[in-house]
């Protein structure tokens, strides 16, 4: 399943589901009522995160099985509510100590004239069919849309798995490969960041080597060796770390053409060293990730006290609140969004500030008069109290 990003899911996933998992939506209480403080043990990975630049709201999971839809036959499609667009989801399950599959999310060419929900093979001409309709929050250009999606017959080069090791990264293809970039280091972009659970929507992009920081950390590749199957390469990176998004980029060349490596992969849990490569730094290193999670009126007040009790301290302090809490529905300029948000550039920002404060305390719902007009937004505003506190 794909939840999109919201209170309590720092981005859209895709979700393999076991009984008794926790997901961290719907925060799990103890039995006094209160949030367990180590909830972030409790809270189950997802198989993949999808960054926001890829999707923004999930609309569903495809296995299209057609022998005229090529090499895409039999594969996990995600297909892209927010952007209408799609995607791979390259599941490994191949960790020996984990338990658990970890995926990869590979952008696909194309784009559809609506938000695409679902899709399926016709039965008659074996193509695959995706609908979408136009909604809340994306970026749909025609209201609804019934599109085909034909495999041409020429050569498609993909890639097959993504395996993480403490001492660097295989990515296996479906071709050979070729050329001399395969085998140089500078060939390959590597860049890791963490997410935030929250009741705040969504979730800013961490720092996973400066947890406090936000934005994301270069990763060197040492070396880049062209495996024994000739299919497969190994990025040798010794101080990689586990996290909830790697993304790795190159252009490389196969026997069946060129292939553009573009993709996301949720590495929270790595493999021992691969032998033959430099050894992990540093030696014992942790090789499964601590989920970050933030939810207790407690954290923020600790946000605040990092910087100077000052006005231009208290304005940093609620920059930092506003961008975690606001900018999913509000913007990141306050502008609001159609049918979702309203501008805060409004009468109710610049008015009351008790009538403010109850609003982000206790949230929202139904018709409200913005700048002396009468609108109805879809979604609510939710309420902060809990995570904000009264004060």
């Amino acid at each position: 399943v794909g939840p999109q990003e919201g209170t309590w899911t720092p981005a859209s996933a895709v979700l393999e589901m076991r009984r008794g998992d926790f997901f961290g939506s719907g925060v799990r209480l103890s039995a006094s009522g209160k949030r367990a403080k180590d909830a972030s043990d409790d809270i189950t990975p997802a198989m993949a995160y999808l960054p926001r630049g890829i999707d923004n709201s999930t609309g569903g999971f495809e296995f299209p099985e057609s022998d005229r839809f090529g090499p895409l036959s039999g594969k996990i499609l995600g297909l892209s509510y927010g952007y209408g667009s799609w995607f791979r989801v390259v599941r490994n399950d191949g960790y020996a100590d984990y338990g658990r599959a970890q995926g990869a999310i590979v952008p696909l060419a194309g784009e559809f004239r609506a938000g695409v929900v679902r899709g399926a093979v016709h039965p008659g001409d074996g193509m695959f069919y995706v609908v979408g309709t136009d909604g809340w929050g994306n970026y749909a250009l025609e209201d609804g849309s019934l599109e085909r999606i034909r495999y041409t017959g020429k050569a498609f080069p993909m890639l097959e798995n993504v395996h993480g090791h403490e001492n660097g990264i295989e990515l296996r293809f479906s071709a050979r490969l070729s050329g001399d970039a395969v085998a140089a280091a500078e060939s390959y972009f590597v860049q890791q960041w963490n997410y935030e659970y929250s009741p705040a929507y969504g979730s800013l992009e961490y720092s996973v080597r400066k947890p406090g920081r936000e934005g994301h950390d270069r990763v060197r590749v040492r070396r880049a060796e062209l495996l024994a199957d000739g299919r497969s390469v190994f990025l040798e990176i010794p101080d990689l770390l586990p996290a909830m998004q790697t993304h790795v980029y190159a252009a490389l060349q196969t026997e069946e053409g060129p292939l553009e490596v573009n993709t996301f992969a949720t590495l929270v849990h790595l493999d021992k060293a691969k032998q033959g490569f430099a050894a992990p730094v540093p030696a014992g290193k942790s090789r499964t990730a601590s989920l970050r999670v933030r939810g207790s009126k407690t954290d923020n007040e600790r946000v605040a006290r990092n910087v100077a009790n000052t006005p231009e301290g208290r304005i940093r302090a609620g920059e930092t609140l506003f961008r975690a809490y606001c900018t999913g529905c509000h913007g990141p300029q306050g502008q609001g969004l159609p049918n979702i948000a309203p501008t805060l550039h409004s009468d109710w920002v610049a008015g009351d500030r008790a009538v403010l404060a109850k609003v982000l305390i206790h949230g929202l719902t139904g018709e409200i008069k913005v700048n002396g007009k009468l609108q109805r937004f879809e979604a609510p505003m939710p309420p902060f109290g809990a995570a904000l506190g009264d004060d």
